[in-house]
């Protein structure tokens, strides 16, 4: 690949592709690493790479309300509730 194949790639991963910055950062690393150690070749030019762009979404949070109604509903709900409370502590 050539210069512009490999810019365009990962520009296409983060503009067409809407890929996470880790997606796009282990594609990245893949070719650093094919590039420098394989091929023996200095890629100086990938700052010019359009990356991708970091998520601003929160992670869900439950409302205790919330948690209160998992815990007072069917069997299926509670059990599930309590073995990720386990494992969500177990770590």
């Amino acid at each position: 690949m050539r210069t512009r194949e490999i810019s365009g790639f990962l520009t296409h991963l983060a503009v067409e592709d809407q890929v996470s910055v880790s997606t796009q950062n282990q594609a990245l690393s893949a070719l650093l690493f094919l590039y420098r150690n394989v091929l023996m070749l200095n890629l100086s030019w990938l700052n010019e790479v359009v990356r991708a762009v970091p998520s601003r979404h929160l992670p869900v949070v439950l409302t205790r309300q919330k948690v209160r109604h998992c815990w007072r509903g069917p069997m299926v709900v509670r059990a599930a509730a309590a073995f990720a409370v386990r494992h969500l502590h177990s770590g």
